[in-house]
């Protein structure tokens, strides 16, 4: 059974349900990384061909700390290579000298003990030079906890860290990111040093854990805009509720990013929806731009992004409805013409309302 409450709008949602839609969070530092989260990458793409795996990879063999992996499908090697082992930090790794070694891939767990405390961890990068670090705070986040990644080479010269400069209108600004993908020109031996940005503060509530994988292409976050909706600027707003009058139609805006340069075609669809509605591509003419503003290495930070838009019609004689549709958004990702697993992107509470009723729900939602 559902159980349903009204929000403050006077509009019906469901309090408790089975399935209801978990979104996917990729860049935030408060997400979940476990033991399956390469699993979980595999899981939002068409990873049944070589060329949604990196290119690095050859086509018979791939090392994971010495162990050739030879006369494997790509999504075999793939599979074989999820395997994320588990590293607490350990005393004194307070120098480069005392850095551990970890193996590849990993995920790491620490903790800024004390103001200026640092940790250092060593690994090594063999055939596998395409990578990607994830960072997450475990207790307390952004601003009170800022984890401050830095990646060395042997010589322990700087080669990337999580810190983002860009342009925003008159101002340059740094922000830390909770992600990094980063192309290593040579195998060897390189360096990980985690620490508080400012250097300031420190206890045993700043736990941070740090993966290190290899890039897997894939779709990242998915976000839905009605054309109209109001966001603060330069923002993408992510739709909450669809009220479409009969006979009026919706244009709904869906920005899709390609994590890791995922390079696939993506299949938009929406299922559950009220009678006498249906779902339209739209075709329209690019709209000029202004110059973008500058930045450095976002390739490291940024996500490329796709936008599909699509048109929600209500058929003029579609009764309004009595309760909210939960419409699902989903998402196939295709490469090379082979299906990936359907991702639910989304849930829209969807209701046909009579055309009267929209001014009204408008007003109440804009007061």
């Amino acid at each position: 059974s559902e159980a349903f409450r009204t929000d403050k709008n006077g509009f019906t949602q469901r309090s408790a349900h089975p399935d209801r839609v978990t979104e996917w969070s990729e860049r935030k530092f408060s997400r979940s990384l476990n033991s399956s989260r390469i699993q979980e990458l595999l899981s939002r793409t068409a990873r049944t061909e070589e060329g949604n795996l990196r290119k690095s990879h050859s086509d018979t063999e791939m090392l994971r700390d010495g162990e050739v992996l030879s006369g494997l499908t790509p999504n075999e090697r793939a599979q074989r290579n999820s395997s994320l082992t588990l590293i607490s930090e350990r005393e004194p790794n307070d120098e480069l000298r005392d850095a551990e070694e970890v193996p590849f891939p990993v995920i790491i767990k620490g903790t800024i003990q004390y103001p200026g405390d640092a940790d250092y961890f060593k690994f090594k990068i063999k055939s596998q030079k395409e990578i990607a670090f994830e960072i997450r705070t475990t207790d307390i986040h952004p601003t009170q906890f800022n984890p401050q990644v830095l990646v060395m080479n042997a010589s322990g010269q700087k080669l990337l860290t999580n810190i983002f400069r860009k342009e925003d209108f008159d101002l340059w600004i740094r922000t830390i990111e909770p992600k990094i993908i980063y192309t290593f020109a040579e195998e060897g031996e390189y360096y990980l040093r985690v620490s508080e940005l400012t250097s300031t503060y420190g206890n045993g509530r700043f736990g941070y854990q740090v993966l290190v994988r290899p890039q897997i292409p894939h779709v990242g976050e998915i976000r839905v805009q009605e054309d109209g909706q109001k966001t603060g600027l330069g923002a993408f707003g992510n739709i909450t509720q669809l009220n479409i009058p009969a006979g009026d139609a919706k244009k709904l805006t869906i920005l899709v990013e390609q994590e890791e340069d995922f390079e696939g075609e993506m299949v938009v669809f929406l299922e559950d929806l009220p009678p006498g509605v249906q779902v339209l591509p739209v075709a329209e003419l690019e709209t000029p731009r202004g110059a973008p503003f500058e930045k450095i290495h976002a390739e490291r930070f940024v996500p490329k992004s796709r936008t599909i838009k699509v048109l929600v019609l209500a058929d003029g004689d579609a009764h309004a409805s009595v309760k909210p549709h939960f419409s699902k958004l989903k998402i196939l990702p295709v490469f090379n013409g082979v299906p990936g697993k359907v991702l639910i992107a989304k849930e829209i509470p969807m209701m046909v309302v009579a055309p009267e009723k929209i001014a009204e729900l408008t007003r109440t939602r804009d007061e």
